[in-house]
């Protein structure tokens, strides 16, 4: 099965969203794309810093997407309305538009919107 998700949330809620995608490569489907969108840009932010006492989230998501080849696409209307420089994207960040998220919900199995 294909997935596509979709992060609308906080830097710090956005770790349920990959605990699931962790757990869908798990049971051997794929990740489409994983987009981020409204204040999910946030963990896009190459200045994000982090107490060194929590887990560095940004960190697990660049991780994901080596080991899996999955591309984290920045949606660059809400990258900028949260002020994040478009050229100063963390590693492994992309960025994107509401265009290629259509096309990538065309082509999934399920979307899943955290």
């Amino acid at each position: 099965m294909k997935f596509a998700l979709i992060v609308n949330t906080s830097v710090v809620n956005s770790y349920s969203a990959l605990k699931f995608a962790e757990a869908v490569l798990n049971l051997k489907h794929s990740i489409q794309a994983i987009f981020f969108y409204q204040h999910g840009v946030n963990l896009a932010n190459a200045f994000i810093d982090l107490p060194q006492d929590e887990t560095n989230i940004q960190q697990n998501w660049q991780t994901l997407a080596k080991q899996h080849a999955i591309n984290l696409i920045v949606c660059s209307s809400s990258a900028l309305r949260q002020g994040i420089q478009l050229d100063k994207l963390a590693d492994q960040f992309i960025i994107g538009s509401l265009g290629q998220l259509t096309e990538i919900i065309s082509s999934s199995d399920r979307v899943i919107t955290f």
